[in-house]
């Protein structure tokens, strides 16, 4: 979030307020934090942590184009078909490649059920926040699509009952003190 909020900056096509400014760092403040684990993970390999931040970069670019593309094209739905079915054919050529033309058709048929309703998930998921990101700055969006670290502590000391700790639990509390900084904005 923090660097889709200086793409849009130096754009010049998102000018943040202080208090959404604030809540984007609470968010980003808490996702690293949980992450870098008071710095445990960078002293035991800092090579993950960089394919993270390169991971992130790459992340921020396509939301950047996404958003923009989307309010340039005027009707969000119809850019996030047209995003769907232009990544189906490399998607579709890169199974083939990796699992060949059987290996594919066999993967396909054991799981279409699944995979349907996967992909009307993400289609409606990416849609809903393309939607969003024609309607407010762009960075918001990305900052409350990175909320999900709260539902992922959630589900894993609920369902998969493991331990969540003070660090996993101080990290989701910042990152709620960025959403409801952002809600007060």
């Amino acid at each position: 979030p923090p660097l889709v909020a200086l793409g849009g900056l130096a754009m010049g096509t998102d000018p943040l307020r202080v208090g959404e400014a604030a809540a984007i760092g609470l968010i980003a403040g808490g996702i690293a934090a949980l992450a870098l684990r008071g710095g445990a993970a960078l002293r035991a390999d800092p090579r993950p942590v960089l394919m993270a931040l390169a991971t992130a970069s790459f992340i921020a670019g396509y939301t950047m184009l996404d958003g923009l593309g989307a309010r340039a094209g005027g009707d969000s739905a119809a850019y996030t078909a047209w995003l769907f079915i232009l990544n189906a054919p490399p998607m579709v050529a890169l199974a083939w490649w990796r699992r060949g033309g059987q290996g594919l058709w066999r993967a396909m048929r054991a799981g279409w059920q699944r995979d349907l309703i996967g992909g009307a998930m993400a289609l409606s998921g990416y849609g809903i926040a393309i939607w969003a990101m024609t309607h407010a700055p762009i960075a918001l969006v990305a900052a409350l699509r990175e909320t999900s670290v709260i539902f992922a502590l959630l589900i894993a000391r609920i369902w998969l009952k493991e331990p969540v700790g003070r660090w996993r639990t101080g990290s989701a509390l910042l990152v709620l003190a960025g959403i409801a900084t952002l809600r007060l904005a």
